[in-house]
């Protein structure tokens, strides 16, 4: 717990971070240029300021590795849709490997795209 009003910047420039904890800040923005941190496997920003995240985080395939849960924590902060719309990347990250890799069952990927449509309809609520 700090008093970070923003994001610190140098952070971006450490490309082989795997954990960042920025919990219990005033941290209002997560910046585009987090994408840079491909490394990033556990962001924990609880208890800040944020409403929103940068679409930039989808390209995070290691934060957002669906056979890893609670990769993630954004608990306490305002934004409503924050969990939402990382439950959307997760589905949409996880849709698209099993795709990649998927049999001719047309079922499971029903299912699989009837979720991922649940998540992003949460999302944009």
């Amino acid at each position: 717990d700090n008093a970070l009003l923003a994001f610190p910047p140098p952070l971006l420039s450490l490309h082989k971070i795997s954990h960042l904890c920025l919990d219990g800040n005033r941290i209002a923005s997560v910046p585009a240029g987090i994408q840079a941190l491909t490394d990033l496997r556990k962001l924990a920003l609880e208890r800040n300021l944020l409403t929103s995240l940068p679409e930039e985080m989808e390209s995070l395939t290691r934060l957002f590795d669906p056979r890893v849960e609670g990769s993630v924590h954004l608990g306490g902060n305002p934004g409503k849709k924050i969990a939402a719309h990382i439950r959307f990347m997760v589905a949409t990250k996880c849709l698209i490997k099993t795709l990649e890799t998927s049999s001719d069952d047309e079922s499971d990927d029903a299912e699989l795209l009837s979720n991922l449509t649940r998540s992003k309809d949460l999302a944009d609520d």
